[in-house]
């Protein structure tokens, strides 16, 4: 099957979110704060803590939050010249082409390590932080089922 898309910025910053809470470091991290920041506030509440510990557990859970659903992504978004590209991508049995205007680059389904999909994107990992995602807008309905089949099949995780 042949796609050809280019990226929607609201829609790319979402899918960079749930590139960062999908990673498990990121992910323990949020888990933590948000569990600092809850027993803060109990404790607060039965005035076990001082109100200068509840504020700073607050301020860390908002400073965190932004970081990684504000400023990160956009910071991504604004540095990688490709979201500005148009693409065309043939997904077959055996490989995944991407091509553009600069070229074309060529996976085995051996050389991803994992994909997953998010509400408007399949994001394909061919390493830790080296992926690339398709928009699913881009797809008909039969190709967004077709193409998670593949991949499901295709990418061992």
């Amino acid at each position: 099957m042949t796609i050809s898309y280019g990226y929607d910025k609201p829609k790319v910053l979402q899918a960079l979110r749930y590139h960062f809470i999908n990673k498990n470091d990121i992910r323990i991290l949020l888990i933590a704060v948000n569990i600092l920041a809850l027993a803060s506030g109990i404790l607060y509440y039965f005035k076990m803590i001082l109100p200068t510990v509840f504020i700073l557990t607050s301020l860390l859970w908002i400073v965190l939050m932004l970081v990684f659903w504000m400023f990160m992504p956009r910071l991504i978004y604004s540095r990688t010249k490709s979201f500005k590209d148009k693409f065309i991508t043939i997904i077959d049995h055996n490989e995944i082409e991407l091509q553009q205007e600069l070229g074309s680059r060529t996976w085995s389904y051996s050389q991803f390590q994992s994909w997953f999909e998010s509400p408007y994107f399949f994001h394909l990992y061919v390493g830790a932080n080296s992926f690339f995602i398709l928009p699913k807008d881009a797809f008909t309905m039969e190709q967004v089922q077709q193409a998670r089949d593949i991949f499901k099949n295709k990418i061992v995780k």
